[in-house]
């Protein structure tokens, strides 16, 4: 079907927080009508483009009115009077009178106009006589309920868009609303009087005459929007919506106007546990995703039960990053490349930051973040959450107070909900709702207190709660703590929900302060010994004791404090739990679950100072600790590594501790921070020279070495390695010797000094022959042979090869195809008649190895031809989830795509990188032709094919 015979609408959602005077606006559902709106169009086929304009400012509203449509609906709120909110840009409501909505549409032939608003019929009929044909509006009485108009414009679309005259969709629409079970006719709304109104389904009117209608579809739109766009795409790992949200409105404006009008790039949100700083920060990044104000969120936590999203310092910050968006960082990326790319990222998205619980960071890492965090570009706009201030000068310092009675009402009411109170007690007469207002009073307005006390009409009725907070003294529950500067209520509230609890569930709520992690039902029954433990993890979540998400159970760090102090009180050891744990997740035998079992052991090691769990947390992090380098958990690495330093220490382990001080200090060697690297191996050395440690010492300056000659220091590398070779020949290491010989040859060839590099590597070549050492030998071999290509000479590269290859045989080492890589460059190099000769002369087996050259030729050839068929198949993929897959099925292509593109540059293969961020922009909808313009050869035409499909 052409574009210009499809039903073009437009739909503009108005969504201010506040009014002019700063009181909250009731917030509608607009995310669920526009969902509805779109299911509705799909079930019709093809018939319709939708833009859904994601900001409603007067000024973005007449942008949008410029282009021609068939349809334009506004969902929003309407007054008495006559007039439709509109928004500011920072979330404030504009009112705009009837006359001035008139102006809007001056000049413009839209056929019909959907008011999906409340008091809207006064607006509908200025409308028709400034010109608009027809205006479908709701009566201009008592508001409206949300879903009576979400499902009133799900079904109007859909009949319209099947071709139905405007009348008899709004029938259709009508009859649909007053068959529904919730709004529908059988369930009037009532009047303060308790006496029946007029239903809903009655409340929907159309103002004007629409029989041009059809005919203005068939109309061409010269000026419409083909390429309209449903809910605004933002990158990102913003966590679900949290149902039990309320309020909030003034400090989601403050919020936004502090970055938007007041130009600050950084807000911080402060104030005590409890409050709810994490769900604010978390909605503001709503707001800015919904109006299309950020294209990318990046989320991170310094809360214990964060897993994949931890922030500890900024590497793991950087590592988040490259996980979350797919970012070309690897394990042997240097540190400022890192955060370069991430800068960029960052800067191109025009990203939203979102930094939880500042203050967890530990102060020695503080620093180095919050520096990179006030480097980033203009167009990066960066939230934190933190119990203390930040200084003025870096950011606006937001303090957060406790929610607005109404808003702790609503609260309570969601968390009853939740608990099936409104099961047993369907409406709150007037004597419970102000029982209801006196409890969230008495409570302060802290969320956390009013979510846990709510939480006990999983059982209670809101009498008995009362009579309990009844004799709590005011001081006790009001206030903060000396010594802690918690508020008293939360603390409290916790008591109150804790003493009402059956046993079961109390003695599974302490023991959940064990959980260093989100743990799932089967990983906490193995540990407390339960046999179905989830039930009873149900009903404390319910209770609002326990939170769980995407199936998994967890506390919050201040509800984990208390239970701890609990655990102790029922008389349970929390260090048998813990030693449970360890054996729990060490069974499962995976990278992850190690993370977290060393976690545990590092907790009884560290928290309650058991040697045993000391030497057995260094012993089993030894034991995959390379595993964690070599994949990529190089953050995970640093962490380890660090616990490692401070176990070792306190079991006055010079040896182990030094070892992991050197660890650490590799970790930044291999990222370019050389001089914390330095700083680290010289106090490693430093350690083993106190242990009288030679071999120890020896390894520290062959380190040290390999640092200088990275930073060009030849001569002070040349220097460490011949101490080290001194110590290593004292110590007759002749493996050690060997290894410090080869870096010196390293540092040779290097300074261009090419008969001594070639001298050296002979040394170390023999003495692992003497060792029996066949690997090194194999490897030194392949590096001769490619050293001696480099100077030009052909036989002595080529004798090389030759013994790399038999060695790599008999080994049956995966680096036999370098070594057939290495002989085929010899003969390209020296021409095939001189090859040929060269080879009888120095192999026995010359037809055999010839054979195997070409063999490898041919394989390489078809292992280019199934390289491009692959790349073929994924265009395809591609195509197929753009034009016809669900939002979720791309999303999780864009994921594979990321993964896919990591690893291709973990490999230097940048060209199918790049042709993965090209597929991956394709899947998004942007417009990547310079992106395939700058790609190479098969690449380019794959994907430019792919462009055209999508087309």
């Amino acid at each position: 079907m052409s574009d210009v015979s499809r039903l073009h609408i437009l739909a503009i959602c108005s969504r201010p927080l506040i009014s002019a005077d700063g009181q909250p606006i009731t917030m509608l559902d607009v995310a669920e009508e526009r969902r509805r709106i779109v299911d509705g169009l799909k079930r019709a086929g093809d018939v319709a483009r939708v833009r859904f304009l994601p900001e409603a400012t007067t000024g973005k509203v007449k942008d949008a009115l410029r282009d021609s449509w068939d349809v334009v609906h506004f969902t929003g709120h309407g007054t008495e009077d006559g007039r439709l909110l509109l928004e500011d840009g920072y979330g404030v409501a504009h009112l705009l009178p009837k006359q001035e909505t008139a102006q809007l549409f001056k000049g413009q032939k839209t056929p019909l106009v959907v008011l999906s608003a409340c008091h809207s019929e006064t607006v509908a009929r200025e409308l028709h006589s400034a010109g608009v044909p027809a205006v479908v509006a709701v009566d201009a009485r008592v508001p409206i309920a949300d879903l009576a108009a979400i499902i009133f414009a799900e079904h109007f679309y859909t009949a319209l868009a099947k071709g139905w005259d405007v009348r008899r969709a709004l029938d259709d629409a009508c009859q649909t609303v007053a068959l529904d079970a919730e709004v529908g006719d059988a369930k009037p709304p009532r009047d303060e009087q308790g006496k029946d109104e007029e239903p809903w389904s009655k409340r929907f009117l159309l103002v004007g005459e629409a029989e041009g209608f059809a005919a203005a579809r068939a109309d061409a739109h010269e000026a419409a929007t083909a390429t309209t766009a449903a809910a605004p795409r933002v990158a990102g790992n913003l966590r679900i919506w949290n149902e039990n949200f309320v309020g909030r409105a003034k400090e989601i404006v403050d919020v936004v106007k502090a970055f938007e009008r007041d130009k600050r790039r950084r807000v911080c949100l402060h104030g005590s546990g409890g409050l709810g700083k994490t769900e604010l920060a978390r909605a503001v990044a709503r707001w800015y995703m919904e109006r299309a104000g950020a294209g990318a969120v990046l989320w991170a936590s310094a809360s214990h039960v964060e897993g994949e999203y931890r922030l500890r310092d900024l590497a793991s910050l950087l590592v988040v990053a490259a996980r979350v968006f797919g970012l070309s960082i690897t394990a042997q990326s240097m540190f400022d490349e890192q955060k370069q790319v991430v800068r960029d990222f960052l800067d191109e998205s025009r990203a939203l930051v979102l930094l939880d619980n500042w203050e967890t960071v530990e102060p020695g890492h503080r620093r180095e973040l919050w520096d990179f965090v006030r480097g980033l570009p203009e167009t990066v706009r960066v939230l934190v959450t933190s119990r203390d201030v930040l200084p003025a000068q870096d950011a606006r310092n937001i303090d957060l107070d406790p929610l607005a009675p109404k808003d702790a009402a609503a609260l309570f009411v969601k968390i009853a909900h939740n608990a099936g109170y409104f099961d047993r007690n369907p409406r709150l007469g007037a004597e419970e709702m102000a029982i209801l207002n006196a409890i969230c009073e008495r409570l302060g307005g802290y969320p956390l207190a009013i979510e846990v006390v709510a939480g006990q009409t999983l059982s209670r009725t809101l009498s008995d709660i009362w009579d309990d907070l009844q004799h709590v003294p005011r001081n006790v529950l009001q206030g903060r703590d000396e010594i802690t500067g918690e508020p008293r209520g939360i603390w409290t509230s916790l008591d109150l929900s804790y003493n009402v609890l059956p046993a079961a569930e109390r003695a599974m709520f302490g023991r959940m302060c064990v959980f260093l992690a989100p743990a799932s039902g089967d990983d906490i029954a193995a540990i407390t010994e339960t046999g179905n433990p989830r039930p009873v993890l149900d009903n404390l979540v319910k209770r609002s004791l326990v939170r769980m998400r995407e199936g998994a159970y967890s506390l919050l760090p201040i509800v984990r404090d208390y239970a701890e102090g609990k655990l102790a009180d029922e008389g349970q050891d929390p260090r048998e739990l813990h030693k449970r744990a360890v054996t729990h997740y060490a069974q499962k035998q995976t990278l992850e679950a190690a993370l977290t079992a060393s976690d545990h052991l590092f907790e009884l090691a560290a928290r309650f100072e058991l040697r045993d769990a000391a030497e057995s947390f260094v012993k089993y992090v030894s034991g995959f600790y390379h595993d964690l380098v070599t994949r990529g958990y190089w953050t995970e690495a640093r962490s380890k590594a660090e616990q490692l330093i401070a176990v070792a220490g306190a079991l006055g382990d010079k040896q182990t501790e030094a070892q992991a001080i050197g660890e650490l200090g590799s970790r930044y060697y291999q990222i370019g921070e050389h001089e914390r690297a330095a700083e680290l191996y010289r106090k490693a050395k430093s350690l083993l020279e106190e242990s009288k440690d030679k071999r120890g010492v020896a390894s520290s300056l062959h380190q040290l070495g390999m640092l200088a000659q990275a930073q060009g220091d030849y001569d002070e590398a040349a220097r460490l390695y011949r101490e080290s070779l001194v110590i290593k020949k004292e110590l007759g290491d002749k493996s050690g010797i060997a290894s410090t010989l080869h870096e010196l040859g390293r540092l040779a060839q290097a300074q261009g000094d090419y008969g001594e590099a070639a001298r050296l590597y002979q040394q170390s070549m023999e003495i692992n022959k003497e060792l029996g050492n066949k690997h090194g030998v194999a490897f030194l071999s392949g590096q001769l042979g490619q050293f001696y290509l480099a100077q030009g000479e052909m036989k002595e590269a080529l004798s090389c090869s030759l013994k790399a290859l038999a060695l790599c045989e008999e080994l049956r080492s995966p680096n036999r195809q370098q070594a057939l890589k290495d002989i085929a460059s010899v003969r390209e190099a020296a021409g095939a008649e001189q090859f040929a000769a060269w080879l009888s002369e120095l192999s026995a087996e010359a037809e055999r190895i010839t054979a195997l050259l070409e063999q490898y030729e041919t394989d390489d050839e078809q292992r280019a031809k199934e390289f491009v068929e692959q790349f073929v198949g994924a265009a395809q993929v591609v195509v197929a989830a753009r034009t016809q897959g669900s939002a979720e099925q791309q999303a999780e292509l864009a994921r594979q795509l990321a993964e896919v593109e990591a690893g291709a540059r973990e490999r230097n293969a940048t060209e199918a990188a790049d042709f993965f961020a090209v597929l991956r922009g394709l899947l998004a909808g942007e417009d990547v032709a310079e992106k395939i313009a700058a790609l190479a050869g098969p690449f380019k035409g794959i994907a430019e094919q792919a462009r055209a499909a999508c087309e």
